[in-house]
């Protein structure tokens, strides 16, 4: 879901934000659509143990903070 959301974010507003690893992303999710048989498994855990996570944080620096 993260893919395909990443993949609708407009071009220019993707190279306004270069800390947030765009291509990565929308990468792993055509990998996971579209290769099933080439899907490595470690790979796929790191990415949503570490990668997700640390994503996560780099978005949440873009909302803006209630205060």
């Amino acid at each position: 879901m993260i893919g395909e959301a990443a993949n609708h974010v407009p071009r220019a507003y993707q190279e306004s934000r270069p800390e947030i690893p765009w291509r990565q992303v929308i990468g792993l999710c055509n990998v996971l659509a579209h290769e099933y048989g080439e899907i490595n498994v470690d790979r796929i855990y790191n990415a949503a143990t570490i990668s997700v996570p640390d994503l996560l944080n780099l978005l949440d620096k873009l909302l803006p903070k209630n205060e």
